[in-house]
């Protein structure tokens, strides 16, 4: 009796943890992340740190679209993969690196040649994009794990090391080591998790007991669907900064990623939310009630939290540098505004995940990315990185008046009867 009264509170305190541990650990990226760009800022000049910022952000988003969904089906289904958890977890990542080289040779086969100006920045490009890859993959796979704060760690680990190392190689160093600076850190951080997955899923209970996995035409349908969803999600931060690039310049574009990494950070915060919530709803479906309404809190807290926070961030952009002020503060207000609308996306991406339904979600989706895509071709030409924060609010806008229906109905029918046909391990 003891054991059943405490599993719910067990659970719910783990989300609670991981949550809060991911929360905290995203807010001192984004500060850190700040201070990386600031003090390149200083060190190099915009045109090498434009070249810098976007072989780093190309290289982030090619992991990102080479991770399959896999993440995703981590968090959803490996708390009931069983015995057969280690052996996908291997492939899994396998799969991811060999993706993650063929996507970097393609960018630097096809890419603006600005972006490699030698062999060695093209070699160091590839082999980055694969760790970067598997770096990406352990927030989920930690989240599947049930150790979400492990991941928290992790971020924490690479935003402290990339900027002691910017600091520490920039005498004499230029362009190419700012990409260094950020992939090394993130490298050591794979070698020693995957070591700690290892023995994790060789200790835990839950992976040495039978496989509990729906059937192969449902895990088909899932994994089609949240890789649907990645690589929407991709392809706009993938191809907006390359416009911004090639129609403002390397400069506009230092300006850009200095201000535009800041809403990133709080949008990755709020959108890593989901992980921990997708993982403790698969493993204790009895709890979905208790679990779902902690998450619409943290999520809401954190939609809140981040746009008084951009709010306020013209101000860290002056130590940056004042132009750095004068050409993101607009953007940042408009970020500001969306950053609630992005909430809602996050919550009904997070309860579909649960259920299991990604129809809608993918459709959102669409509209955001298209929406960001037309905005941003169309309007940065004569409105510079702003129009960036204009297409992303109408963009955001949109998704959420889909969404905004089905999400409500959704958290009706969890709070009235917790336990349905949509939700099983």
């Amino acid at each position: 009796m003891t054991a059943l009264a405490t599993r719910p509170a067990a659970a719910a305190a783990n989300l609670r943890v991981n949550s809060l541990a991911l929360l905290g650990a995203n807010i001192a990226t984004a500060v850190l992340g700040l201070g990386f760009w600031a003090v390149a800022a200083r060190l190099y000049p915009a045109r090498e740190l434009g070249v810098g910022a976007a072989l780093i952000t190309s290289s982030v988003l090619l992991s990102t679209l080479s991770n399959l969904s896999l993440g995703s089906m981590y968090e959803r289904f490996l708390p009931g993969a069983g015995t057969h958890a280690g052996a996908l977890v291997r492939r899994g990542c396998a799969a991811v690196v060999a993706l993650a080289t063929l996507l970097a040779l393609g960018l630097v086969w096809l890419g603006p040649r600005a972006m490699f100006p030698s062999a060695a920045t093209a070699v160091e490009f590839v082999v980055g994009t694969g760790f970067l890859a598997l770096f990406a993959l352990f927030d989920q796979l930690l989240n599947g794990l049930g150790v979400g704060r492990w991941a928290a760690a992790k971020n924490t680990w690479h935003a402290v090391a990339k900027l002691v190392l910017l600091i520490a190689f920039s005498f004499g160093a230029r362009g190419p080591v700012l990409y260094l600076c950020w992939v090394a850190p993130a490298a050591v951080s794979v070698c020693w998790l995957a070591g700690a997955v290892r023995r994790r899923i060789g200790s835990d209970p839950r992976y040495l007991r039978s496989i509990a996995l729906p059937p192969l035409r449902e895990l088909a349908a899932y994994f089609l669907g949240s890789y649907g969803i990645v690589v929407i999600n991709a392809l706009a931060p993938l191809i907006v900064p390359l416009v911004v690039l090639g129609r403002l310049g390397s400069a506009a574009n230092a300006y850009f990623t200095v201000s535009w990494s800041l809403v990133t950070a709080i949008l990755v915060t709020i959108t890593m939310l989901g992980g921990p919530y997708v993982a403790e709803a698969a493993s204790h479906t009895e709890q979905l009630r208790t679990l779902t309404i902690r998450f619409v809190r943290l999520v809401g807290a954190a939609a809140v939290a981040g746009s008084a926070l951009l709010l306020a961030a013209p101000l860290l952009l002056e130590v940056v540098g004042p132009q750095y002020r004068a050409q993101g503060t607009d953007l940042l207000r408009l970020a500001a505004l969306f950053i609630p609308l992005a909430a809602v996306g996050v919550l009904y991406d997070g309860i579909s995940r649960v259920r299991r339904r990604l129809r809608l979600a993918i459709v959102a989706r669409i509209v955001c990315t298209v929406t960001i895509l037309l905005g941003a071709l169309a309007w940065t030409g004569s409105g510079g990185i702003t129009a960036v924060g204009w297409a992303c609010a109408a963009a955001e806008a949109l998704s959420a008046a889909l969404v905004a229906v089905p999400l409500l109905r959704a958290l009706a029918r969890i709070l009235n009867d917790p336990v349905d046909e949509g939700v099983s391990p």
